[in-house]
């Protein structure tokens, strides 16, 4: 890329995710990584409190209109004191532009953006700025250590062809299965804020944000998600979806395990093997061919172990990079 090419920078408008989203969907293939969201919930999901984009957005236009470059940062507007204050940074550079210094000018802008966006939780327990990145991409985790970041986290992707036999996990005597209904929505929101209320690195999700990004999602598969009652408890749950968006750039059909969860006092007694058990039968008898999801690579809950035993094998490897601004 010619470094004499001239750029021109500004926040990006909704105007802008047409050229956004082939953006990503180019990077995503020349990275290994084809799981760009779609069109749709880019523009469902381009602007709420958590991201202002005349604001918190930069975007670099090449001279023939192309989007070159694109970055965001994303954090809670109104974060609990004495809880972490986050603010997450995604950019993406277009592969027929890298090279061109576009990388180091974004990601100074989106640092800077947002310490500014932090600035005002002074009640925190602290403060991060976050980074996620795919482990085979050296340049950019060089890039990002470069300033200052440093490893948090690691994450493994994980999947499993459905051909052959699948596990059986019976359900334990006691409870009871059912596919999602929209009567359950809430149930299931409160559930989950209730199973990574323990994680101090998520937040808790508004009924708003629910509707966004779960319910409205278009990957979003109610007929392959399932839940799970004790009585009139909704205890376990597993929400899946389909991104058929991105099969004909991976070569396979897969659904996706996206969030799966039991409440603490019902832990231990096999319903998220059950969940997953079911979970892969319906993946199959929806005609996909594999099952994917992804889990912390420390395990330390041994769900990683669980997913081993179901047949599962780790493909990816991604980390949070982090900094701390305290």
């Amino acid at each position: 890329m010619p470094l004499t090419l001239t750029y021109t920078w500004r926040a990006a408008t909704a105007a802008d995710l047409p050229g956004i989203h082939a953006l990503k969907t180019a990077a995503g293939l020349a990275d290994g990584d084809p799981g760009v969201p779609a069109l749709a919930d880019l523009q469902r999901q381009f602007e709420d409190d958590w991201c202002k984009p005349p604001f918190d957005t930069r975007l670099a236009l090449a001279p023939d209109g192309q989007v070159a470059a694109y970055g965001r940062v994303v954090a809670n507007p109104t974060p609990e004191a004495g809880s972490p204050a986050r603010a997450t940074l995604s950019d993406t550079v277009h592969p027929a532009h890298r090279g061109a210094g576009l990388e180091g000018a974004l990601f100074t802008w989106l640092a800077e953006r947002g310490r500014a966006r932090l600035a005002p939780a002074t009640a925190a327990s602290s403060r991060t700025l976050c980074v996620h990145v795919s482990d085979d991409l050296t340049e950019r985790v060089a890039a990002y250590q470069h300033h200052g970041f440093k490893p948090s986290f690691s994450l493994v992707r994980m999947r499993r062809p459905l051909t052959g036999p699948l596990p059986d996990y019976p359900l334990p005597p006691g409870f009871t299965r059912r596919a999602y209904a929209p009567e359950l929505s809430e149930a299931l929101r409160l559930a989950q804020n209730e199973v990574f209320a323990e994680d101090p690195l998520q937040d808790q999700i508004s009924a708003a944000d629910w509707q966004i990004f779960y319910l409205d999602n278009s990957a979003a598969r109610p007929d392959l998600t399932f839940v799970i009652f004790a009585g009139p408890e909704l205890v376990a749950y597993s929400i899946n979806r389909v991104h058929a968006d991105e099969h004909a750039h991976l070569g396979y059909t897969t659904g996706w395990i996206h969030t799966l969860g039991t409440r603490q006092p019902w832990r231990r007694q096999g319903l998220a093997a059950h969940l997953l058990a079911t979970s892969l039968a319906a993946f199959r008898a929806a005609g996909l061919e594999y099952a994917t999801l992804e889990a912390d690579a420390a395990d330390p809950m041994g769900a990683r172990r669980l997913y081993e035993r179901l047949g599962f094998v780790v493909f990816r490897h991604s980390t949070e990079y982090v900094q701390d601004l305290n």
